[in-house]
C-alpha cells in the first residue's frame, strides 16, 4: 500500500469529449433556470425571493399538516422514496462516466476533504445520495454541465431524507446515515464553491444548518452517536474503527465548512470548539490503512497523546495564558488548520465589538482594543507553534511539498491573515455600509462621523497591520493563480477570492487616505518597503507598521502605497477578481464611492 491510498482512484482528467450523453435522466426544470449566472453587481441578500426559493422544497402544506399522523408519516415516506428513485434513475453506478467521476472526486476533492475512506471504497456499495454528491462535485470541478441537472436531485434526496417524517407522526426517530451526513457536507462544498450562482449562497447556509442539527442531536460532534450500521462491532473491530474515525472527520469537516461559511458571507460561525469533544483526527498516512494489519503497524508512528486529547480541550489550554499556551501533542498542518477554525468565533465577536459604534454613546470603553490585543496575541503564537512544527510559511513559499497536507498550506496562511486583518480592519465602515442603523442613516452627521472614523483608521497602527496583512494575502493567491499545478486548490478554495476582495478594500480605503510618496509630499526620496517579500521581522517594516515611518510598495507594481497610485493599486486587484464576477462587481462598487468618504 502506498503513502496517500488512493492508488485504485488515480488521477483521470475527463475532458468534455469525454463524456456524451453523461446521465440518462434530468430534472423537468431547464438547467439555465436552476443555475442561472448572477450579474448584478449587488452582493446576494440571504432573504426574499432567495429564501422563498429555498423553504419551497422543504415547508409543510397545508393540506399536508392538516392530515393525520398516520397519513402524514405515509406521505412524507413516499416524498422520501420518490426523490430517491429519481436519483437512482439518474445515473447509473456501473457507468464508465461515474467510474469516470469518482476517480476525479478521490485523485482532486478528496485529498481536500477526506471523510471517506478511500482504500475500501466501492463505488456498488455506496448509496446513490453520497455518490450523487461526489459526481456533481467532480463534474463542477471538470467544468461539465452535468452537475446543473444531477444537484437538484441530490438536494431533494438528501434533504428529504434528513427532514422527514415529521417528529408529529408519532413514529421513531431514526439517526440520520452516516452517508447521508457526508453527502450533505459535500452539497454545502458544491454550493459554497457555486455560489455566484442565484440562490446557492442560500442553499449552503440552509443546507449548513440542517448539518449542524443533526450532528448536535446525534452526539457526532460528542462521540456518543448510535452504532452506523456496524451490527457486530466486537466480529468487525476494523470497520468499527472506519466508522468511528469517518464520524470524527465528519466532525471537524463540518467545523471548517461552517468557518468558511462564516467568513464568505460575515455572520458568527454557528460551531463553537467547546462542543467538538473529540480526538484529533487520525493523521494521514493512518488513514490510508487498507486493512487491520496495516492499521496495527501504522498506529505506531501516531504522536504520543494524540488519542487522548480532546480538541475542545486543547483549544482552551492553547488559549489559556495560565497554561502556557502549551499543546498535549505534535500537531500536524490540518490540525494547525483546525485550531485556527476554531478561533474564528471569538475573532468575529472581538471585530464585531472592535468596529461598532453603537455603544460609543454610552460609555468609554477600552476593552475593545484590549480584546484585539488579546486576540491578536493569540494568533501570533498559533502562528509561531505552526511555523515551528510544520514550517507552512517556509514550505509554502520554497515550493516545498515535504507534508502530506500540503494542500492545506495556502489555505492557513490566508486563514490567519484573513483574521487578522478583520481584527484590524472596520470593513463596513471601509465599503459604506456602517456598523450599525445609526451609521447607515444618510444625513451630514452621520456622514461626517463616518468620514472622521475612516480618518482616524487610516492613521492608526491598526490600519497598517490590516495593510500588511492584506498584501500577504494578495502574495498567496498571486502565487497560487501563476502556479499551474495549483489550479485544482486554488478553486476548492472558498477563501481565496474572497480574501482577495477584503485585501483590495483596505489596501485602497489605505492608499486613498494617505500621502507618503515624494510627488504627494514633496519630500526627499526613500526606498521602498515591499509589502510582498519584506521579511515580517525586518527593521524599517516593523517601524512604518507600529509608527508609520517609511514608505511600503506593493511588489508586483514597485509602486508606493499612496493616494497617487489608488487607480494603478485598483486595476491590479482587479484582474484576480475578474475570475468571480460577483467579487469584482462588488469591488467596482466599491470604488465608484471611494471618492465620497
Amino acid at each position: 500500500m502506498g503513502a496517500t491510498g488512493l492508488e485504485q482512484w488515480p488521477a483521470y482528467n475527463v475532458t468534455r469529449a469525454q463524456m456524451p450523453g453523461t446521465f440518462a435522466a434530468s430534472t423537468t426544470a431547464d438547467a439555465a433556470a436552476v443555475l442561472p449566472t448572477t450579474s448584478s453587481p449587488r452582493v446576494e441578500r440571504l432573504g426574499g425571493t432567495v429564501w422563498a426559493d429555498v423553504e419551497a422544497r422543504h415547508r409543510i402544506e397545508p393540506s399536508t399538516a392538516a392530515q393525520s399522523p398516520e397519513s402524514s408519516s405515509k406521505s412524507t415516506k413516499s416524498s422520501v422514496a420518490d426523490h430517491v428513485a429519481d436519483l437512482e434513475n439518474a445515473f447509473s453506478k456501473e457507468s464508465q462516466t461515474t467510474k469516470q467521476l469518482v476517480q476525479v472526486f478521490f485523485s482532486s476533492i478528496h485529498p481536500h476533504w477526506p471523510i471517506l475512506h478511500a482504500p475500501t471504497f466501492k463505488i456498488e456499495d455506496t448509496p446513490h445520495d453520497l455518490l450523487g454528491s461526489m459526481i456533481i462535485l467532480a463534474s463542477w470541478l471538470q467544468d461539465q454541465s452535468d452537475h446543473v441537472k444531477l444537484a437538484p436531485l441530490v438536494f431533494d434526496a438528501v434533504t428529504t431524507t434528513l427532514l422527514g417524517p415529521s417528529p408529529s407522526s408519532g413514529s421513531n426517530i431514526q439517526p440520520a446515515p452516516l452517508h447521508t451526513l457526508q453527502a450533505l457536507l459535500l452539497c454545502i462544498v458544491y454550493t459554497t464553491r457555486c455560489r455566484t450562482k442565484e440562490g446557492l449562497l442560500a442553499r449552503a447556509v440552509h443546507f449548513n444548518s440542517i448539518l449542524i442539527s443533526h450532528c448536535r442531536h446525534q452526539g457526532v460532534f460528542t462521540g456518543q452517536y448510535p452504532d452506523y450500521g456496524i451490527e457486530n462491532s466486537e466480529d468487525s473491530p476494523f470497520a468499527s474503527w472506519l466508522a468511528q474515525e469517518q464520524l470524527h472527520r465528519l466532525a471537524f469537516s463540518v467545523l471548517r465548512i461552517d468557518t468558511y461559511l462564516s467568513l464568505l458571507i460575515d455572520h458568527p460561525p454557528s460551531v463553537r470548539y467547546q462542543e467538538i469533544s473529540l480526538p484529533l483526527p487520525k493523521s494521514t498516512h493512518l488513514w490510508t490503512a487498507a486493512s487491520k494489519d496495516e492499521r496495527r503497524a501504522l498506529e505506531w508512528n501516531e504522536p504520543a497523546g494524540r488519542e487522548k486529547a480532546r480538541f475542545c480541550f486543547l483549544v482552551r489550554d492553547a488559549l489559556n495564558h495560565e497554561y502556557g499556551h502549551q499543546l498535549p501533542c505534535h500537531l500536524a498542518e490540518i490540525d494547525y488548520h483546525l485550531g485556527l477554525c476554531s478561533f474564528q468565533a471569538g475573532i468575529w465577536e472581538t471585530a464585531r465589538e472592535a468596529h461598532t459604534c453603537d455603544s460609543d454613546e454610552l460609555f468609554a470603553n477600552s476593552r475593545r482594543r484590549d480584546h484585539v490585543g488579546k486576540w491578536r496575541s493569540h494568533l501570533d503564537r498559533w502562528r509561531l507553534t505552526m511555523e515551528n512544527d510544520c514550517q507552512i510559511w517556509q514550505n509554502y513559499f520554497s515550493a516545498s511539498t515535504k507534508s502530506a497536507d500540503f494542500n492545506c498550506a495556502p489555505m492557513s496562511i490566508i486563514l490567519w491573515h484573513y483574521s487578522t486583518l478583520i481584527l484590524h480592519a472596520p470593513l463596513k465602515l471601509l465599503q459604506g455600509q456602517g456598523c450599525c442603523s445609526k451609521c447607515c442613516s444618510s444625513t451630514s452627521g452621520t456622514t461626517r462621523k463616518n468620514k472622521a472614523r475612516h480618518r482616524d483608521w487610516v492613521e492608526s497602527q491598526g490600519a497598517r497591520i490590516a495593510v500588511w496583512n492584506a498584501a500577504q494575502i494578495a502574495k498567496v493567491v498571486t502565487l497560487e493563480f501563476t502556479n499551474a499545478k495549483s489550479a485544482t486548490r486554488l478553486r476548492l478554495n472558498p477563501l481565496a477570492i474572497t480574501g482577495v476582495l477584503k485585501s483590495a478594500i483596505v489596501v485602497c480605503s489605505y492608499a486613498s487616505h494617505t500621502s507618503a510618496c515624494p510627488v504627494c509630499t514633496g519630500g526627499p526620496g526613500t526606498d521602498l518597503v515591499d509589502l510582498f517579500d519584506t521579511a515580517s521581522d525586518d527593521e524599517r517594516l516593523m517601524k512604518w507598521k507600529e509608527h508609520g515611518e517609511g514608505l511600503t510598495g506593493w511588489g508586483p507594481l514597485s509602486a508606493p502605497v499612496c493616494k497617487c497610485k489608488v487607480s494603478h493599486l485598483a486595476n491590479w486587484f482587479l484582474e484576480p477578481l475578474a475570475k468571480e464576477e460577483s467579487a469584482q462587481a462588488e469591488f467596482k462598487v466599491f470604488l465608484d464611492g471611494l471618492g465620497k468618504v
